[in-house]
């Protein structure tokens, strides 16, 4: 392991990706409205459980009065505890920038040490790491979902596992790193865990099939450790574990596998924060699923350095096995048929994936992080193998940067969390701690779940974050489910006020900006709305009299 490596890895991630935020990191969010918000909540929420002996897989403070069970939501318990110190000193804002670059500077370094490891040579495996910093994967899915970005499980443990094979780490060392790795993961998210370890078993058979015999019986002989650490890290994540099973297992998804699979033209063709997407935009708008899901893009300079290691890569088994692991992953991806253009084609085997009971909730357009370590492992393999000249190589590493360089703007990133005056002045506390308050907009695209967290969770709401693999139960209500949704012509003036009553809420606070919101609640409680501290505030107690503005 090289430090300065390390280091410059870190600093590669922040120049790319925190730019945005240096200005007030505590008050701008690296991310996109939307699904960040939920998991700067889940920060906050985590950290003040934990802080207040609460059981931090359970909430009062969303979907009010009844709650929600957070175990089969994506409530990254892992990645709050080794973010609570920033959390707790600084702020939940900050907490979700470190923990964002955090995410991706461990993938980019865990790649950077099984090239390394693979290949020997540490300019290869900076390299890995660099291509690995602007990933499509990385930089779409860091927009917004928290979760995913912490992929550096399945390269650390194969690191660990390569290590292991050639006798230069012990087996007590092995376990422990590999059950670290598989707690975390779990912590992470589940579905990483679950589609890392299906990579891993993928890359494990093509090793064994590939391998000399006295290879294959030196990889048999990781497979009792293998198991071992994976076991363990169970044990670690068992609280997780465990409240995700009492709390009950989804039988039906919230996407489906077949919405968000891979489109065979995005292999060539930029989406989202990648230079060029917006030339190719009459083609990208008709693929499935949304812009973070849209992450198989290789640049054709990267292309070309694969048909280039592939060439030279006769009689090589590493080399093969990583082409082979790359066109699995890539058939995979495409989910369980074959889309061109948004046009689905013809079956594909990913409809098994989608059949099974432990892979069916897994999104297969994501599965486009493996394919992207395979590439850039080719690379490493390029560059070290002394059949191919070093210049084009880098030449070629340079370009795919370049071609993959995020570029945030028009995208909303930075989002803006200061909250508004009658939230910092502790007026909202003081007036409403304890009480159910329904925040407009409701959900991830208000401010009610940053001011939960900036209140330390003095007030409650009926709604709530919407991140994970079933709806929650509350959304059978159709009014809960229209504040999700504002679905065009429902009756809010019916029936929002014996909603309320229902679920117990007497005020109603609604961001200024939201003016379709202040429309609905003018007409569905006249006269009762005044601004204070720059937030409408309706008293639904109080007799009507003239609104202030």
């Amino acid at each position: 392991m090289n430090p300065g490596c390390m280091a410059l890895l870190a600093l590669l991630t922040v120049a790319v990706y925190a730019g945005p935020a240096l200005s007030a990191f505590n008050s701008l969010r690296l991310g996109t409205p939307g699904d960040s918000t939920e998991f700067q909540y889940f920060l906050g929420w985590n950290v003040h459980a934990l802080a207040h002996f609460q059981n931090p897989f359970f909430t009062h403070s969303v979907f009010a009065p009844d709650g929600l069970h957070l175990a089969t939501v994506a409530s990254i318990p892992s990645v709050s505890i080794l973010v609570a110190p920033v959390t707790l000193l600084i702020g939940s804002t900050a907490a979700y920038n470190t923990a964002l670059l955090l995410g991706i500077a461990s993938s980019a370094a865990a790649m950077y040490l099984l090239a390394r490891e693979m290949f020997s040579n540490a300019v290869a495996a900076l390299l890995v790491g660099a291509l690995m910093v602007v990933s499509p994967y990385e930089a779409e899915h860091g927009l917004g979902h928290l979760n995913l970005v912490w992929i550096g499980g399945l390269p650390f443990v194969a690191y660990l596992t390569v290590r292991l094979f050639k006798g230069t780490v012990s087996r007590r060392w092995y376990v422990l790193g590999t059950a670290v790795a598989v707690a975390f993961t779990i912590g992470a998210s589940t579905e990483l865990f679950v589609t890392g370890s299906l990579f891993g078993a993928i890359a494990l058979l093509i090793a064994h099939l590939l391998s000399s015999d006295a290879d294959r019986v030196a990889l048999r002989a990781c497979l009792l450790p293998l198991a071992l650490g994976v076991l363990v890290g169970l044990l670690l994540a068992s609280p997780a574990i465990w409240a995700a099973l009492t709390t009950g297992l989804p039988s039906e998804g919230l996407n489906g596998p077949g919405a968000f699979s891979s489109d065979l033209t995005n292999l060539v063709l930029p989406a989202g924060a990648a230079p060029g997407s917006s030339y190719v935009a009459s083609i990208s708008r008709l693929w499935i699923g949304n812009q973070a899901e849209n992450t198989a893009y290789l640049p054709v300079t990267l292309l070309a350095l694969v048909v280039i290691a592939v060439v030279c890569a006769r009689g090589h088994r590493v080399a093969r096995g990583i082409l082979i692991f790359i066109g699995t992953a890539v058939i995979l991806s495409f989910g369980p048929s074959l889309t061109i253009a948004g046009h689905r084609v013809l079956v594909w085997p990913g409809i098994i994936l989608a059949a099974l009971p432990v892979t069916r909730f897994a999104l297969p357009g994501r599965f486009s992080a493996y394919v992207f370590m395979g590439a850039v492992l080719l690379v490493a393999y390029a560059w070290s193998s002394g059949r191919i000249r070093r210049a084009w190589v880098l030449g070629l590493s340079v370009g795919t940067f370049v071609l993959l360089y995020p570029s945030f703007g028009g995208l909303g990133v930075p989002v803006d969390t200061r909250p508004a005056a009658y939230v910092s002045s502790g007026q909202l506390a003081r007036e409403h701690g304890g009480e159910s308050i329904l925040v407009l907009p409701p959900g991830q695209y208000g401010p009610g779940l940053i001011w939960e967290t900036d209140t330390n969770f003095a007030f409650r709401m009926p709604t709530g974050p919407c991140c994970g693999a079933t709806f929650p139960p509350q959304y059978r209500d159709p009014t809960a489910a229209a504040l999700y949704s504002l679905p065009h012509g429902f009756d809010w003036a019916r029936a929002l006020p014996p909603y309320l009553t229902r679920v117990g809420v007497t005020t109603v606070l609604v961001d200024p900006s939201a003016h379709d919101w202040l429309q609905i609640m003018r007409r569905a409680f006249p006269g009762k709305g005044r601004v204070v501290g720059g937030v409408w505030v309706f008293d639904l107690t109080s007799a009507p009299g003239r609104p202030l503005s």
